[in-house]
């Protein structure tokens, strides 16, 4: 049935662009293409995923922003497999390459780059809920920030996941980590524009409540001068200025009064292709809970990664391990 339906769009969509038209309707036509194509029948998938060659030709710039927004919402709740990464990535290659447009490079590119978003989509969604998966939703949700900001220039979607990022560190009691999250959207809005900068002081003022709960009042300081500062040059909001000031005073007292412990921070590499790929011969550094220690540190790691070997050692891995199927954790100290 569904194969059906899919073979009367393509003998429609041939008269479509037959008369010319349709570039009016490539926003709208982008989402219903991306649904049918997740439909698991590679049959149906190989004969449909030629269409977005057609709508990138009328107007490539919105499929790139529409095909991305509808791939996050998809997949991220059970839409797509590795077949369709593969399938997409070299039917619309081979389709761009033989037909050599003028914005080939910049399709290519666009080709390219929806295939990692798909690489890092089913990565996140691979890992189930639960506090004991926690470690590696984080990493699958800064593998997919950190494309949105840098390959695809989505800044709309870089904020979603850094909310999720910060949500993700709430329920761990990692309180800093959430602010410094937050600080990733927040530096993005500027105090001038009045919607904007309120936004911005919300920000600003989360930030502050979780360094709070986080007894991280060192970080907290600058930003209550800046807020002040706003306060009373920009806003002239006197009593926010004052309860501000007392912030910062009540900040200043809790380092001076507070005893605290010096947090450890480990240095863990996974080297080996038996990693999943956003853990995959990547190093990362974490922030070990209070009074942790680097044995329970790893204790608690090899519980994320029971089929790991872990190595407590500074020495660089084996070259061959690299390239084995193998899962080897380097687990060490870190210093600033």
């Amino acid at each position: 049935m569904r194969l059906l339906a899919g073979f009367q769009v393509l003998a429609l969509w041939g008269r479509l662009w037959e008369e010319g038209g349709g570039t009016e309707l490539v926003p709208s036509l982008v989402g219903p293409l991306v649904r049918m194509t997740l439909v698991r029948e590679a049959e149906l998938r190989r004969a449909m995923l030629p269409l977005f060659y057609d709508l990138m030709d009328k107007d490539l710039p919105k499929v790139e922003a529409g095909l991305m927004d509808q791939l996050d919402e998809l997949v991220t709740v059970g839409s797509g497999d590795a077949q369709y990464q593969q399938l997409f990535t070299s039917i619309l290659l081979e389709k761009v390459r033989s037909r050599n447009p003028v914005w080939r490079e910049s399709g290519i590119r666009f080709i390219h780059a929806v295939g990692r978003q798909l690489d890092r989509l089913l990565d996140y969604r691979s890992v189930l809920e639960g506090a004991e998966n926690r470690d590696k939703r984080m990493s699958c949700t800064v593998n997919l920030l950190c494309f949105y900001r840098e390959e695809a220039g989505r800044q709309e979607m870089f904020v979603r996941y850094v909310h999720k990022l910060c949500e993700l560190h709430l329920p761990a009691e990692h309180f800093a980590e959430a602010a410094f999250a937050l600080r990733l959207h927040a530096d993005l809005l500027p105090w001038e524009d009045s919607g904007r900068g309120r936004l911005k002081e919300q920000l600003y003022l989360r930030m502050l409540h979780y360094f709070d709960r986080g007894k991280c009042w060192e970080e907290g300081l600058p930003l209550c001068k800046e807020l002040a500062t706003v306060y009373e040059g920009i806003l002239f909001d006197y009593e926010k200025l004052s309860a501000i000031l007392r912030m910062h005073a009540k900040f200043l007292e809790h380092i001076l009064t507070e005893l605290r412990p010096e947090p450890e921070y480990f240095r863990v590499g996974f080297v080996g292709l038996g990693f999943p790929s956003f853990l995959r011969n990547k190093v990362f550094v974490y922030r070990g809970l209070s009074y942790e220690k680097v044995g329970a540190f790893s204790q608690r790691l090899q519980g994320q990664f029971p089929e790991a070997q872990l190595l407590t050692h500074n020495a660089p891995p084996d070259t061959s391990l690299l390239t084995s199927g193998d899962q080897c954790a380097l687990c060490s100290f870190h210093t600033w």
